[in-house]
């Protein structure tokens, strides 16, 4: 089991272009591959046990908005963590499904507006909460 997740882990930094170890909690950087086409920017972030994610922020109507996608195991779940005015929160919380057809799930969240005095990171976890993953701060 370990091995299909450090496999899993391996997989997914290269596709979102970074660097890890086994021994690595958590790799920052960018999307890589996993970019979309309407991406003004894009941060990634892996954790070798556990969750990958991805914040992708786009321009609408003259304003960043963001959201999130991620490679979440069974039972994990996907969620933005939206800063304003000193209070940090969870939003569009996602469950990946207990289905045991693959152990882990493609998710993403809506998208969520990003203005002035916004601050807003991509987070993800396994089940029960353990090896939370987040991006860095946009």
């Amino acid at each position: 089991m370990r091995h299909s997740i450090l496999a899993s882990a391996a997989a997914a930094a290269l596709l979102l272009g970074l660097a890890t170890t086994a021994t690595a909690d958590v790799e920052r950087g960018g999307c890589g591959q996993l970019r979309d086409p309407g991406d003004r920017t894009c941060y990634g972030a892996i954790d070798s046990r556990g969750p990958w994610v991805a914040l992708h922020i786009e321009r609408r109507r003259g304003h960043d908005w963001a959201r999130a996608t991620g490679m979440i195991s069974d039972r994990g779940r996907l969620w933005l963590e939206v800063s304003h005015d000193g209070r940090t929160q969870r939003v569009d919380v996602t469950r990946a499904p207990d289905d045991g057809s693959s152990g882990q799930s493609m998710l993403s969240t809506k998208a969520v507006y990003d203005g002035p005095g916004y601050q807003v990171r991509a987070c993800g976890n396994n089940a029960n909460g353990s090896h939370r993953t987040c991006t860095r701060w946009h």
